[in-house]
């Protein structure tokens, strides 16, 4: 999902948060000993990781490196929320790549993550030791479609101020873009969170099999390049009503083109380094 040079970016990135948590900055903190930490296990050693937590008793005994991981009691769980309704489809792995992003942030800086399908039980957070896999397995039963009014409206039985929230939509649904952002306004509202908005030309594009009905005549006709334009007209006025609806509810909203080709490091260094 993520190639050497991604998660090399990432690894800088984790850096400059956990940098900022010690200056008291931010909300993400590293791995670290002393008061205020449990340890929560052992792993083979990893770049990245800090020399000073080597398990020596674990090294001598593979003959590899082992380093000790420790949670810190203050730390809040990141949940990562992801929309896997088939309008979707064209970003499905780009937007898993995103939520692969954020869990191998989370997971770096010793922070529990959890990554669920919009609209499915959430899960409990975890500390993954592979957090590839973890993603993987999370993100791989997508489910059908749903009312994504509704599945907002469920996470608002979440952990109120315990989990930073991350939401991953593309807003489709027959829900006016005030009503959905009124709902994430309201999570928000108990809870830190953000809201990712992805859209892809795709989304502009009627397949060339689309037949339209006209409602008065019920007269078919497949889609010219007027009906075309028309389309794609729409959806851009959609998407701009989005954004609009959700800057003036105050929402902490990204709007991310996830078109090819797509850089999944900007966006996510965008947003967590505003974490804190």
């Amino acid at each position: 999902m993520l190639d050497k040079h991604e998660i090399g970016a990432l690894e800088r990135l984790v850096g400059r948060m956990t940098g900022r948590a010690r200056q008291g900055m931010g909300t993400v903190v590293g791995a670290g000993r002393g008061r205020g930490t449990e340890l929560y296990g052992q792993e083979p050693w990893q770049s990245g990781d800090d020399l000073r937590h080597l398990d020596w008793n674990a090294t001598l005994r593979t003959g590899t490196p082992w380093v000790r991981h420790f949670f810190h009691e203050g730390d809040v769980p990141l949940r990562v929320v992801v929309d896997a309704s088939r309008s979707m489809d064209s970003k499905w792995q780009q937007t898993q790549r995103f939520a692969s992003a954020l869990a191998f942030l989370a997971r770096r800086a010793d922070r529990q993550v959890a990554v669920d399908v919009l609209g499915r039980a959430p899960s409990p957070p975890t500390l993954p030791n592979h957090w590839f896999p973890y993603v993987k397995e999370q993100l791989a039963d997508r489910g059908g479609d749903g009312s994504l009014l509704l599945a907002l409206a469920a996470l608002r039985k979440l952990p109120a101020r315990r989990e930073h929230l991350v939401v991953l939509t593309d807003f489709a649904d027959p829900s006016e873009p005030a009503t959905l952002c009124d709902s994430l306004a309201r999570l928000a509202s108990t809870r830190t969170m953000d809201v990712i908005h992805l859209v892809a030309a795709d989304d502009r594009q009627l397949p060339d099999a689309v037949a339209v009905r006209a409602p008065e005549t019920d007269a078919v006709r497949y889609a010219d390049a007027d009906v075309r334009n028309g389309f794609a007209k729409r959806v851009a006025g959609w998407q701009l009503e989005v954004e609009q609806q959700a800057v003036a509810k105050g929402l902490p909203y990204y709007r991310v083109d996830v078109s090819e080709p797509f850089d999944v490091v900007a966006p996510v260094a965008h947003m967590v380094m505003t974490w804190g």
